[in-house]
């Protein structure tokens, strides 16, 4: 027979009113905590999960908001997140944003919210493509927890936690790479100027300049956004053309294979004719010969920190207490291939 809170209650001498306070989400004593927790697994208690949903108004469940599962930085992250978040007791609901022009991005991710929050998630981890975070306002003002992947917005900064890699220093990092191998004829291509994570890691490759004392020339900063696949190969083709660069970096993984078809469409050969440094590991193991430099974001600890985040968030909003945003930024570590020449 299945164990019932009344066997806790002998097994711990508490009473009825305590035990069912700390299984549905109430604030305890630690030692009466400690007590329950003790009982619970001895005794392998089930909480019957749809009576305490019932009471609590809450579900369990946590909304995925991502881009679409395009690349494996997002699948990997997704992954990590689901593993974490259900070793804490907690569901997913993932939503993905559709394919297509920034403005679709953009509408099915208001889309996304809305969904979720009429099937009562109790929070929401979210990778965003509204740079205004105007898709976060509605769950903020019903005081459900949010954590943002990636990026931050700055008008939410005071009400919304952050995971994200520090991607000055990663693009920082990228760019010593080239300089140190004597590159001075460099281009780099970032996502969309509007997009927080391509502003930063434009700063980055800047400041890498600036502090060697070289000048920076915008028209080798190339932001971009709302281009498509054909569109941006076109786009660095023309880059590649006028200024005939000795090295290119390339600032995440969507760039780094379009700059690789680019460069194999103008029969240019890394890293004999350009030197490359990409992204996310695109063109380590594709089966070619060329293994590309790359700066790696650390996946399993976004997803897994996210997740972390998340749980003492979910803690404290079922106390009604608020929890104070957290912003952790993490390192990148760079992949040492063989597609830079010293020149």
């Amino acid at each position: 027979m299945a164990a019932t809170i009344k066997d806790i209650a002998r097994r711990t001498g508490l009473g009825l009113a305590t035990i069912s306070k700390y299984i549905n989400g109430g604030n305890v004593l630690p030692k009466n905590r400690e007590a329950i927790e003790e009982a619970i697994r001895a005794l392998d208690f089930k909480v019957n999960e749809t009576a305490r949903n019932l009471k609590t108004r809450h579900t369990g469940y946590v909304g995925l908001v991502m881009p679409a599962l395009t690349n494996s930085f997002i699948m990997q992250i997704i992954q990590q997140i689901q593993l974490q978040l259900r070793a804490n007791g907690y569901g997913t609901a993932l939503y993905c944003s559709a394919p297509g022009n920034e403005e679709i991005r953009r509408q099915t991710e208001l889309e996304a919210i809305d969904f979720l929050l009429q099937k009562g998630v109790d929070g929401i981890i979210n990778l965003p493509q509204n740079e205004d975070g105007v898709h976060l306002l509605k769950p903020l003002e019903l005081g459900i927890p949010v954590t943002l992947i990636d990026k931050q917005i700055p008008e939410l900064a005071d009400r919304v936690s952050s995971v994200m890699i520090d991607n000055v220093g990663a693009a920082r990092a990228a760019t010593d790479e080239l300089l140190n191998a004597g590159h001075r004829n460099i281009v780099a291509f970032f996502h969309g100027e509007t997009n927080y994570t391509g502003r930063r890691r434009a700063e980055g490759f800047m400041d890498a300049l600036r502090q060697r004392g070289y000048p920076v020339d915008s028209e080798r900063v190339v932001f971009m956004g709302g281009l498509g696949r054909g569109s941006s190969v076109d786009r660095i083709r023309e880059k590649l053309r006028q200024y005939q660069p000795t090295g290119v970096f390339a600032a995440n993984s969507g760039l780094t294979s379009r700059v690789l078809e680019a460069l194999e469409l103008e029969d240019l050969r890394v890293p004999d004719n350009v030197s490359v440094v990409g992204f996310d590991g695109v063109g380590i193991e594709d089966g070619r010969r060329i293994k590309l430099y790359s700066m790696l974001q650390p996946t399993e600890q976004i997803g897994t920190t996210a997740a972390q985040i998340m749980t003492e968030q979910l803690h404290f909003w079922a106390k009604g207490e608020v929890f104070p945003p957290q912003v952790r930024t993490l390192p990148a570590t760079l992949f040492v291939g063989n597609s830079i020449r010293r020149i």
